[in-house]
C-alpha cells in the first residue's frame, strides 16, 4: 500500500499548495520494452532483468499479451473480470507453475525498478493462425473496404466498432490489473490497421448513429473510428481509477502524429487532454537522428510538459544489420535536447545483441549511475480549508482537501488521506465534479487539531 502512495507522499512533502491538475512525469525514465519471446523460463527472465538493471535502466515494459495469449495467469487471485485467454506458447518451456509477470514484478521491485505490463490490443492473431484458434466471432473482425480480413503480414484484427470487442478486451486487461502489483499498464496496437475499419456491423452502427453513409461523409466515419478506439481507453481509465487509483496508464503510439490521428484513428492528444492516459510513448524508430527528431518534436509539442516519452528503435535495417551505436548516441542526445523526460528503447534484444554492446554504449554515455524510476504526480491543492457540512444538529465541520476535481483525482487523494488519519475520508459529487472531505468533527478546535496532526505527518 505504501509503495502505491510513494509519488503522492513525495508530492505532499514538497508541494503543500499547488493548483494545477494535469499529470506529469517527474524524473528520468530509462525504459526498455521486453518482448514476449525473451523470457521462456524463470532462469532466463531473471538473467534478462539483471542485465537491464546492470545497465542502470529503471523501467521495464514487459509484454504480457502478444496475440490474444497470456504470459501470466488469468484470474490469478480473483474472477472479477472474465478472462479465458490461453497460456502463451512463448512460456511453455518454463512449466505450468511459471508466472513470468509475478516473477518479473518481484525481481524488478527487489532491484529498485518498476514493471509496467505491456499488452497488444486490437491485432488479434499471429501470422500463422486464424481467428478460430482464439474463438473470436467472425463479426468481431475488422476488414478493408473490399472485405479483405488480413493485413499485409497475414494477421487478423479486431474491430473497435463491433459490439462486444471493447468489453471483451477491457475485461482481459482489468483482470491483469486487478491481480498483479503493477507499477503501470501500457497499451500497444491501440488503433485500427491502416485501411481497416469496414466491419459490416460497425458500418451499420455508424450509419444508424449518424444518419449518413461512409460514402457520403468519410470524415464522420473517421471520427466514428477515433471514438471507437477512445471508448476502450475510457473503459480502462474508469476501471483503473476504481481498482488502482494513481497507477499510470500509457500508450505506445505512432511516431507520426498526422498518421496516428488521420489514418489509424489514434487520437492520443485528446486522451491526454481528457486525462484518460498519463503519458504516451511515440515510436520514433528511424535510425536517422534528424528524421527521428522531426517526429519527436511535433509529438513533444502536442501535449503538456512531461506527458510524452520518446521511443527509440534498435532494429534490423535494409542491410540486415542493427543500428550502429553511434546512431543510438545521436538519437538519445537529440531527445534530451528536445526535452523528452527520458527514452524507451525497442527492444531488449537490440540492446543485448553482440554481447550487450549497445547496453554498454547507453550506460557509458548516459546511464553511468542508477536513478530511481520517475514518479507520476497529479498536483493538487492541500490548503485544508475548514468547511461547515451541516448546521441542523449543532455545527459539524470537516477539512475540505479538494474542491471540484475529476473523480480520478478525488479517489487518489481520498486513498492518500486515509494513510494520515483515522478520521473518516469521503468523496462527494456536485454536478459531475467531486469534493474530498476529511473528518467529521463537532467543533472547530477539534478540526484544527486534526489539521495540525496531518500537517505534522507530512513533514515527519
Amino acid at each position: 500500500m505504501l509503495r502505491f502512495l510513494r509519488p503522492f507522499l513525495i508530492l505532499l512533502f514538497y508541494f503543500l499548495t499547488v493548483n494545477a491538475f494535469s499529470a506529469e512525469i517527474v524524473g528520468e525514465m530509462r525504459g526498455v520494452w521486453l518482448p514476449a519471446w525473451e523470457f521462456p523460463t524463470k532462469e532466463r527472465l531473471l538473467e534478462v532483468i539483471g542485465q537491464i538493471k546492470a545497465a542502470n535502466f529503471n523501467t521495464i515494459f514487459m509484454e504480457v499479451r502478444f496475440r490474444s495469449d497470456a504470459l501470466y495467469i488469468p484470474n490469478k487471485n480473483n474472477h472479477l473480470y472474465p478472462n479465458a485467454e490461453g497460456r502463451s506458447s512463448f512460456i511453455l518451456e518454463g512449466g505450468e507453475d511459471y508466472d513470468p509477470l509475478e516473477l518479473a514484478i518481484e525481481e524488478a521491485h527487489r532491484l529498485g525498478m518498476e514493471l509496467h505490463a505491456w499488452v497488444t490490443v486490437y491485432v488479434a492473431t499471429r501470422k500463422d493462425s486464424s481467428p478460430a484458434d482464439y474463438n473470436y466471432p467472425e463479426d468481431w473482425l475488422s476488414c478493408r473496404a473490399n472485405g479483405n480480413l488480413q493485413d499485409s503480414s497475414g494477421q487478423y484484427w479486431l474491430d473497435p466498432g463491433a459490439p462486444g470487442v471493447n468489453e471483451y478486451l477491457a475485461n482481459v486487461f482489468l483482470d491483469i490489473i486487478s491481480n498483479y502489483d503493477l507499477d503501470g499498464f501500457q497499451l500497444d496496437y491501440m488503433r485500427y490497421e491502416q485501411g481497416f475499419g469496414y466491419n459490416p456491423v460497425s458500418v451499420a452502427r455508424f450509419q444508424e448513429a449518424t444518419g449518413t453513409t461512409v460514402q457520403k461523409d468519410a470524415s464522420a466515419f473517421d471520427q466514428w473510428r477515433r471514438d471507437a478506439v477512445t471508448d476502450l481507453v475510457k473503459r480502462l481509465r474508469q476501471g483503473i481509477d476504481w481498482l488502482r487509483p494513481g497507477m499510470p496508464l500509457s500508450v505506445a503510439v505512432f511516431g507520426s502524429l498526422s498518421t496516428a490521428q488521420g489514418e489509424i484513428f489514434q487520437d492520443w492528444p485528446s486522451w491526454i487532454d481528457q486525462d484518460l492516459v498519463d503519458f504516451v510513448v511515440p515510436m520514433c524508430y528511424s535510425e536517422s537522428s534528424e528524421e527521428m527528431a522531426s517526429y519527436a518534436q511535433v509529438d513533444l509539442q502536442s501535449a503538456p510538459k512531461n506527458r510524452v516519452v520518446i521511443g527509440l528503435g534498435i532494429l534490423p535495417r535494409k542491410n540486415g544489420k542493427l543500428d550502429q551505436p553511434e546512431s543510438l548516441v545521436e538519437r538519445v542526445n537529440r531527445c534530451k535536447e528536445l526535452g523528452s523526460p527520458g527514452v524507451v528503447f525497442f527492444a531488449y534484444g537490440g540492446l543485448a545483441d553482440e554481447g550487450g554492446k549497445r547496453f554498454r554504449v547507453v550506460k557509458d554515455n548516459f546511464y553511468s549511475k542508477f536513478l530511481p524510476p520517475p514518479i507520476y504526480r497529479l498536483p493538487v491543492n492541500f490548503s485544508y480549508p475548514i468547511v461547515q457540512l451541516s448546521g441542523v444538529d449543532g455545527k459539524i465541520y470537516s477539512l475540505r482537501v479538494l474542491e471540484k476535481v475529476p473523480h480520478r483525482h478525488a479517489l487518489m487523494v481520498a486513498r492518500l488521506m486515509t494513510s494520515y488519519t483515522s478520521a473518516p475520508v469521503f468523496v462527494n459529487e456536485d454536478s459531475g465534479w467531486f469534493d474530498v472531505f476529511v473528518g467529521k468533527e463537532s467543533s472547530i478546535s477539534d478540526i484544527n487539531k486534526l489539521r495540525k496532526e496531518m500537517e505534522d505527518a507530512q513533514t515527519n
